[in-house]
C-alpha cells in the first residue's frame, strides 16, 4: 500500500462510518412514521367499529319504539302515561349507551395516538443519539489521526 493510501484510510473509515450513521438515522425515521402511519389506520378502522355499534343501536332503539307504537296501537292505548315514559326510558338508555360509547371511542383512540407518538418519538430519538455518537466518534478519529 502506497503511503498516500495508508493516509487516505482513516478519512475513508470515517466518511464510511458518517455515511453508515446517516443511513441509519433515516431508517429510524422511517419506522417512526410508520408507527404513526399504522396507528392511523388502526383508528380508522376502530372509527369503522364504533359507527357500526352506532348504527347497530339506533337499528335497536328503533325497532323497540316501532314494536311498542304498534303495541300500544293494537291495544287502542293512547300513547301517554306509562307507554310513553317506557319509550322516553329506552330513548334516553340508547342516548346514554351512544354517549358512553363516543367516550370510550375517544379514549381509545387517543391512548392510540399517544402510545404511537411515544413510540416513535423514543426511535427517533434513539436514532438522533446514535448519530450525534457517530459524529463524536469521527471527530475524535480525525483528532487522533
Amino acid at each position: 500500500m502506497g503511503a498516500g493510501v495508508a493516509a487516505a484510510m482513516p478519512y475513508v473509515a470515517t466518511a464510511l462510518t458518517a455515511a453508515s450513521g446517516y443511513m441509519q438515522y433515516k431508517e429510524a425515521n422511517k419506522a417512526g412514521d410508520g408507527i404513526m402511519a399504522d396507528a392511523e389506520r388502526y383508528i380508522d378502522e376502530e372509527e369503522l367499529r364504533h359507527n357500526e355499534q352506532q348504527i347497530s343501536r339506533r337499528e335497536k332503539i328503533i325497532k323497540a319504539l316501532a314494536a311498542q307504537n304498534a303495541g300500544a296501537g293494537a291495544r287502542g292505548i293512547s300513547l301517554s302515561g306509562s307507554p310513553i315514559n317506557v319509550m322516553e326510558f329506552d330513548q334516553k338508555q340508547y342516548e346514554m349507551e351512544s354517549l358512553s360509547g363516543r367516550v370510550s371511542h375517544n379514549m381509545r383512540t387517543s391512548n392510540i395516538k399517544e402510545q404511537a407518538r411515544n413510540r416513535a418519538s423514543g426511535i427517533k430519538r434513539s436514532a438522533q443519539i446514535s448519530l450525534l455518537d457517530t459524529g463524536t466518534r469521527m471527530a475524535s478519529t480525525m483528532i487522533n489521526a
